[in-house]
């Protein structure tokens, strides 16, 4: 298989800006659209260079005689996903191996989701005929399921007009504006309930498209929302039911499988849910995420703080403006400091690494110039640290603004940074404090504390792991083995924020409403040391499973996110079967 299986992931959270160049088109049946040139026919109405007699859709909808006896699939649901035919484009065509079932059984999974390119078992140009190969290589996956018991969940991972991965469908279609994708999609999905109709509801589930896009996805569309995703699957979902009733059916959360479903109204559908968060955990120098190579090393537990340090600009005295609860106004008049409390003996050096800052731009529309960061242990009119970030230090034209990092519409600078600001205290301190009095705001990626080499305490260092931009700054305890807890109860409003794996409260949330929820992929690239990714996974399964979910599933086991992937730092693969297996990882797997 490739070395690089795992195609460019869309996820969570702060991912939604690193992959803005998504284009959707969403309103729902609203207009028929036109192929591209890939998609024409020939005069005599067949289509281009195939070399194989399609099959039309009568004969591609007879049923299979593949699971006449099935092994008993056992639960909770312990899965991965399996790429074999996940994406024409990256050469993921060859289908599935009896060696990738027998493995997988022998290790102890029950569960294979194959993200699926429909281009694998339909005929170029032509997305109404049908390859035999192609189809042939999916009936063979659920053969081998049904003899290794192991659950098969098939899924649309390009599915006609829509590709998180690739956005661009060859038709020139979108699922969610065009009446003929909305058809050929409900069409296949029928094709394949016909297809599969005896193969037993513990044996073989659906899982109709992959990670459809956030409400009002920065597309340049007008809108995306709950109600154009359900008008489009709610077709499937009656193709299916019309020959096939008892069909599990699963559908992914908005946002990439991030936020559940609030309007769908049958708890027959399991909702499936996408773990990659936090993004600089799990996708730490992945090639395909900007930035990320330049992102701090991770760190689990997570250091739960806000990267953001507001300026004065976003105070609000009346209690009314948007950053009345986020700003956390003090007596000073300044936003919420970020505050160290404990013991800092004299000649510690504490480095600040500023991965942003946004200040004036110079022009006429700003009355304030600069934003000014401090670092004080008593007052932050009596700082340590002064550092100012205006166009006098960062001008437009230098880097690493060169012209590039200009915000128009509040007429500021933002240039990414990636910089150090360092001070040292001159005398034993139990706190110090990091405050933005002046201007806009500063991110922080990283603090690092390296204590005198006399005090015997060695360096700290923390990377705030609080993505969202509207949550407030904290006081910490740090204590003596280098773990900074939070003084107290979280900021009000703030408590999921604070919460390494809140975000999945709304989802466990769903799950005590009644319905069934699956995680459908979860994992983390093999930069992040074996450690992080352990530790990571183990907090996240805590929380699948205290939910009462069904079970889950990693991305692909023989890529960079799986336990048969190339090693990640600090772990000591074992040979197994020819393959390099990250022992602890699968025991750990195999605990829930």
């Amino acid at each position: 298989m490739a070395q690089l299986i795992k195609p460019p992931r869309r996820a969570h959270a702060e991912v939604a800006t690193l992959v803005a160049g998504i284009s959707l088109i969403a309103s729902c049946s609203t207009g028929t659209g036109t192929g591209s040139d890939r998609f024409k026919k020939s005069p005599d109405n067949q289509p281009t260079n195939t070399k194989v007699p399609p099959i039309e859709l009568d004969a591609a909808s007879e049923t299979q005689d593949l699971c006449n006896d099935p092994a008993s699939v056992s639960k909770p649901y312990r899965g991965v996903n399996l790429t074999g035919l996940t994406m024409v484009a990256y050469g993921q065509v060859n289908g599935y191996a009896e060696s990738d079932f027998s493995l997988l059984h022998d290790l102890g999974f029950n569960w294979a989701r194959l993200p699926i390119d429909y281009l694998n078992y339909t005929e170029e140009g032509d997305w109404l005929r049908y390859s035999a190969a192609g189809l042939s290589k999916i009936d063979q996956a659920v053969a081998y399921g049904c003899q290794y018991a192991i659950h098969v969940c098939l899924n649309l991972y390009e599915a006609p007009g829509y590709s998180v991965a690739t956005n661009i469908d060859p038709s020139g279609l979108s699922l969610w504006k065009d009446a003929a994708a909305q058809q050929a999609f409900a069409t296949h999905w029928q094709m394949f309930a016909r297809r599969y109709a005896n193969v037993p509801a513990d044996n073989l589930s659906f899982n109709l498209v992959n990670e459809p896009p956030g409400p009002q996805s920065n597309s340049g569309v007008t809108t995306f929302d709950e109600s154009v995703y359900l008008g489009v699957m709610r077709q499937a979902i009656k193709a299916i039911r019309e020959v096939s009733p008892n069909r599990p059916i699963l559908l992914d959360g908005l946002n990439f499988g991030r936020i559940p479903l609030k309007t769908l109204n049958d708890t027959s559908i399991i909702q499936a849910v996408h773990d990659y968060d936090p993004i600089q955990v799990t996708h730490y120098k992945a090639p395909w995420v900007d930035g990320s190579t330049n992102w701090p090393q991770p760190q689990w537990p997570p250091f739960m703080a806000s990267q953001y340090l507001f300026g004065p600009l976003h105070s609000d005295v009346s209690g009314s403006g948007p950053g009345k609860d986020y700003c956390q106004l003090t007596s000073e008049g300044f936003c919420s400091p970020l505050t160290f409390q404990g013991s800092f003996p004299a000649g510690t050096t504490i480095t600040l690494t500023i991965a942003q800052a946004s200040y004036a731009d110079g022009s006429a529309a700003n009355t304030w110039s600069s934003t000014r960061l401090v670092a004080y242990t008593n007052s932050p009119t009596s700082p340590i640290l002064e550092q100012d970030f205006s166009v006098a230090n960062f001008p437009a034209d230098e880097p690493p603004c060169s012209n590039a990092c200009a915000n128009a519409t509040y007429h500021v600078l933002q240039p990414e940074l990636d910089r150090d600001f360092s001070f040292q205290l001159g005398a034993d301190a139990a706190q110090f404090s990091v405050q933005v009095i002046s201007g806009d705001w500063v991110k922080l990626s990283q603090i690092t504390l390296t204590f005198p080499t006399n005090s015997g305490l060695g360096s700290v260092r923390l990377v705030p792991a609080i993505q969202r931009w509207d949550v407030p700054q904290a006081a910490y305890t740090l204590d003596a083995s280098g773990h900074a807890q939070l003084s107290g109860s979280p900021p009000a409003g703030y408590e999921r924020d604070y919460n390494a794996v809140g975000w999945f409260q709304d989802w466990a949330d769903l799950k005590q409403s009644g319905y069934q929820v699956m995680v459908g992929e979860f994992g983390v690239y093999n930069q992040t040391p074996q450690d992080v990714t352990l530790a990571w996974f183990k907090d996240q399964l805590d929380a699948f499973k205290g939910s009462g979910f069904n079970g889950w599933a990693t991305w692909d086991p023989y890529a960079e996110f799986g336990i048969m992937g190339p090693p990640r730092p600090g772990e000591v693969p074992e040979n197994y079967a020819s393959h390099t297996l990250n022992r602890p990882m699968l025991q750990l797997l195999m605990q829930y």
